[in-house]
């Protein structure tokens, strides 16, 4: 209806040269109200040079020869906080463990608990990892020290959670590297405790007779062996031993025992226990790697362990913390050893103290190497660490075995000292020396000493 802004155009007469102030034609008197507005129409012509000069400056990327260095300050301007990250830019900006290959191919992970509470981690280490490596909890709650420690001696776990204070110096023993604390929720020591029920008339040490039913754990027990034992000496009692906590609750519950020994934090919330005794200070367990892992392996791994979400290594008893010091606990479990070297756990009254060793016999002595079959009937300290069994060979000797006490440590299937009475060993590959009417064997490779299970 407009040629231009200053006419408009009569629709009736088509006269187009009304003034653009006119409400009526000039020529017909037609009225022109019905007619845009000057400055509708002069917003409609300005909104659509926009729309093209929009659409000119928007190709400008796309058009050659064109400069895009405008747009620049439009990019620059918008909020990176409003900008999500695709996917790819996610997984490039991130570092995951599974782009980092590992040598092993397999992992197994030593354990003394339930296997649900590790589990999640399991899934956490599938999740890092992916499929390049195959992942196997072994142990539960059922396993016993001794099958632990076997376990450790044979480098059979990638991974120890050891648990007890005991299995983390067996670990040590056999080359283990220390990657996270147990229970770092706690104090990094402990202690063991001795008790009774509520309503027994025992009311401390001094009550403890030859009579008296105590019932603890195996000889690989910080808390039910090894410190009870050691603030026992001195003591004739009728021990019944190898049992499990709970088991051992159970017992002094139920009246199958009148003492029991094991954790104070498992014990002192419990009604219907009395604590008669409390030891010194126990080192708390670690987790540790097995020197089979190479360095590289363990650097990677290790990361991944305490980088875990933390309902992950809570479920787990693991976290952040410094190794404790287990020189003191070493120093007392050798003198516990000491004090037992003429102990006989499997007799019903049992007296915590040494008595006068039986002589041993003197034959001659067979100068070639050989293979000697015999079982150990007391053990005894040369020094600090130098261990000293007394064993009855089946060829009717009787030899001194003469070995560092770390060993034991180091062979499978070998129970601490008090643990060896009775069983059946082999000394293989060492010739026998007599001195002063005494056959030795001096053993000086952990190889050289097995133990024989007893059928």
């Amino acid at each position: 209806m407009t040629a231009n802004f200053n006419y408009i155009k009569c629709p009736k007469c088509e006269h187009d040269r009304n003034p653009s102030t006119a409400i009526k034609c000039e020529i017909c008197g037609a009225s022109l109200r019905k007619t845009k507005s000057p400055v509708v129409a002069i917003g409609a012509g300005l909104m659509t040079l926009g729309i093209l000069g929009a659409a000119v400056y928007f190709l400008r990327d796309a058009t050659p020869g064109l400069d895009p260095s405008p747009l620049e300050p439009l990019q620059s301007s918008v909020s990176s906080s409003n900008v999500k990250p695709s996917a790819s830019s996610t997984s490039a900006s991130s570092t995951s463990a599974s782009s980092q290959p590992l040598e092993a191919k397999s992992l197994r992970i030593g354990i003394l608990g339930a296997q649900k509470y590790y589990k999640p981690l399991v899934d956490y280490l599938h999740g890092q990892f992916g499929e390049q490596i195959q992942i196997v909890l072994d142990g539960s709650e059922e396993i016993s020290y001794p099958d632990a420690k076997s376990k450790i001696s044979k480098r059979d776990w990638d991974i120890a959670f050891t648990l007890s204070p005991m299995l983390s110096v067996a670990a040590k023993d056999n080359g283990y590297t220390f990657i996270a604390r147990m229970f770092p929720k706690f104090e990094p020591y402990y202690e063991s405790a001795l008790f009774v029920r509520q309503e027994s008339p025992i009311q401390s040490l001094e009550d403890l007779k030859p009579t008296t039913r105590l019932a603890m754990g195996d000889f690989n027990s910080a808390s039910s062996f090894y410190m009870p034992v050691y603030d026992l000496f001195g003591k004739t009692l009728r021990i019944d031993m190898g049992h499990r906590g709970s088991d051992i609750q159970k017992m002094v519950k139920d009246g199958r025992a009148d003492v029991g020994a094991g954790a104070l934090s498992f014990i002192q919330d419990k009604p219907e226990f009395r604590v008669i005794h409390v030891s010194r200070k126990i080192p708390g367990a670690g987790v540790y790697f097995s020197p089979s892992l190479s360095a590289s392996d363990r650097t990677v791994i290790q990361n991944v362990l305490l980088g875990a979400p933390q309902e992950i290594r809570d479920g787990a008893n693991y976290g952040k913390g410094q190794e404790v010091d287990y020189t003191s606990f070493v120093g007392i479990s050798r003198k516990v050893e000491k004090l037992l070297a003429c102990a006989n756990f499997s007799n019903s009254v049992v007296p915590l103290f040494c008595g006068t060793s039986e002589k041993l016999s003197t034959l001659p002595v067979g100068q070639e190497e050989q293979t000697i079959i015999g079982r150990i009937n007391g053990f005894s300290y040369s020094s600090a660490d130098r261990l000293t069994l007394n064993l009855s060979g089946q060829d009717g000797r009787t030899y001194q075995v003469v070995m560092p006490r770390t060993f034991l440590n180091t062979i499978p299937d070998a129970p601490p000292p008090p643990g060896l009475n009775g069983k059946t060993v082999q000394i293989i590959g060492v010739t026998p020396t007599s001195k002063n009417n005494v056959l030795k064997l001096q053993v000086t490779k952990a190889e050289q000493f097995r133990v024989v299970q007893n059928p």
